[in-house]
């Protein structure tokens, strides 16, 4: 049999095609899945809101004091509510 100084060319590119090929589904599910993310579509809210409501979930509960509130409820909502908008949730009295 004849060998050429050149044969293993074919298995280089051969192993390099399908280390490509694996690499690109991979890279094709990893952007599918932040891309349609089953949080934000069926909630229909952003993340700030829900972190937000968290927050105020929180505050009720007695979990964080007001001043903690205040400052996550700032860094959250991003500075575009109005200063109206300030009062905070009011605690449900427990029986």
């Amino acid at each position: 049999m004849y060998y050429s100084p050149f044969s293993w060319i074919p298995v280089v590119f051969g192993i390099l095609f399908w280390v490509l090929v694996v690499a690109l589904i991979v890279s094709l599910i990893k952007h599918a899945g932040r891309h349609y993310s089953y949080e934000d579509e069926s909630s229909g809210e952003d993340k700030n809101t829900r972190y937000l409501n968290i927050v105020k979930e929180r505050y009720v509960k007695g979990e964080i004091s007001r001043e903690k509130y205040r400052e996550l409820k700032d860094e959250f909502s991003g500075y575009e509510e109005d200063e109206k908008d300030e009062e905070e949730p009011k605690e449900e009295k427990e029986k």
